[in-house]
């Protein structure tokens, strides 16, 4: 029998269409569509700053234009049962992100997100999404 703290592969399947729709809502610009990924008092943290609740959601990155395209790739998702809260997900993930412009593409950034997922009874949602970008260091050579 399996455990509320179980991920099946079912809902390993559902949780990454949730990275993707919110991908395509974001770097499509559909504010509405991105603040449908979070639950009513989800929270994002990166980038652009903190947003708190569907409302704020809704205003994060909105920049897409005709003559400016982003574009969000996550990769090397891992999806792992949450043991202390059931019906809960963590996801670790790797984020390039690049803009499309008519002179090109231009590298932005790339980073590594930490979620909490939920599922609800409308499918997965994101409690929480936390981006922290990539910062090499130069060695300290004593």
């Amino acid at each position: 029998m399996q455990s509320k703290t179980e991920i099946t592969v079912e809902d390993k399947i559902l949780i990454n269409e949730l990275i993707y729709r919110y991908n395509h809502a974001i770097d499509s610009g559909n504010p509405r569509d991105v603040s449908d990924c979070f639950v009513d008092d989800g929270t994002f943290e990166g980038r652009s700053g903190y947003f708190e609740g569907r409302s704020e959601l809704a205003k994060l990155g909105m920049t897409a234009t005709q003559s400016l395209l982003p574009r969000h790739i996550v990769s090397n998702v891992l999806i792992t049962p949450h043991k202390d809260m059931p019906d809960h997900a963590g996801i670790l993930s790797h984020l390039l992100f690049y803009e499309v412009t008519p002179e090109g593409f231009n590298f932005k950034t790339s980073g590594v997100y930490t979620d909490v997922v939920r599922k609800c009874d409308d499918g997965w949602k994101f409690v929480s999404r936390v981006m922290k970008l990539d910062v090499a260091m130069v060695p300290n050579e004593t």
